[in-house]
């Protein structure tokens, strides 16, 4: 079979997918084939045989939820707010911590930059950890109001690489916050990795659960379509299975992804933690 540079051949579903119209459904992808994922012609496969892996584990995901449409927000300043805000709590906290801010009419880099920490702890008090949170958005205005001028819009439309350097210089930004903007406020391919991701994945013999951010993200972006969207809807998906299926002591026997082999299920428990042992990302609905 003739390949290409990066080891996809003809007919590949990886291939399609990369030459796909951008902005395209995200479907096309994942079910160009009609063939049933064979775990037999994927394992050992290289990038390509755990990019068909990924997908169908996309398909299944996204056949069983439905379309997420996360992350939610009206501006990209918003979802900049709720992935700093996100971090240990759950989003319904996140929702109230940011309903008070908007019924402040503060939700603008240079009204929150205005704010007095204390006042501004106070106001996002129902995200919990609200004085540690304070101290990390603060940080994360002093980088837009006073490296940027206020030039939030410049910010996100900065090239992936720099804008990601520059959020992960931030106090108390990782990159998994850094990665949720970058993608979800800015719109940049990157995939976001989280426990579930590497509990999920790892599960499922696609990654060493233990592996550092930076290698599973490059593994999961050089295995995949390198599309937005695509990358937007699977990492909602893999929270929401994440969430309702692959916890901590598993399910199984119900979980949409039970005909993807290997399953592999740690001591029993299958407890994977995140890089820093613990999970940054938003707790979804």
């Amino acid at each position: 079979m003739k390949k290409d540079s990066a080891g996809h051949g003809q007919g590949c579903l990886c291939s399609l997918g990369r030459k796909d119209a951008a902005g395209g459904a995200i479907q096309s992808w994942a079910v160009t084939s009609k063939r049933s994922f064979d775990t037999k012609k994927t394992n050992g496969g290289g990038a390509c045989g755990a990019g068909h892996k990924l997908l169908e584990i996309y398909r299944l995901l996204e056949k069983h939820f439905g379309a997420t449409g996360w992350w939610p927000g009206d501006s990209p300043f918003e979802i900049s707010v709720g992935a700093i805000l996100t971090q240990n709590t759950n989003w319904s906290n996140v929702e109230k911590a940011l309903a008070r801010i908007k019924a402040q009419g503060a939700l603008s880099p240079q009204a929150l930059y205005e704010m007095p920490e204390a006042e501004l702890a106070e106001l996002i008090r129902p995200a919990g950890y609200f004085r540690v949170k304070a101290r990390r958005l603060r940080a994360f205005l002093r980088l837009v109001m006073e490296d940027l001028g206020g030039d939030f819009d410049g910010l996100l439309r900065l090239p992936a690489k720099r804008l990601r350097e520059l959020l992960l210089r931030v106090h108390g930004i990782g990159p998994e916050t850094a990665d949720d903007i970058v993608l979800y406020a800015a719109g940049r391919p990157v995939f976001v990795v989280d426990a579930y991701t590497r509990r999920i994945l790892g599960r499922h013999g696609l990654l060493r659960a233990a592996a550092p951010y930076e290698e599973i993200r490059s593994f999961l972006e050089g295995a995949l379509p390198r599309r937005t969207k695509l990358f937007k809807e699977f990492h909602a998906l893999i929270v929401y299975a994440g969430k309702h299926y692959c916890r901590k002591v598993p399910r199984c026997a119900v979980c949409p992804l039970g005909t993807i082999k290997p399953i592999v299920v740690d001591g029993g428990n299958g407890d994977i933690q995140s890089a820093g042992g613990r999970i940054e990302s938003p707790h979804f609905p």
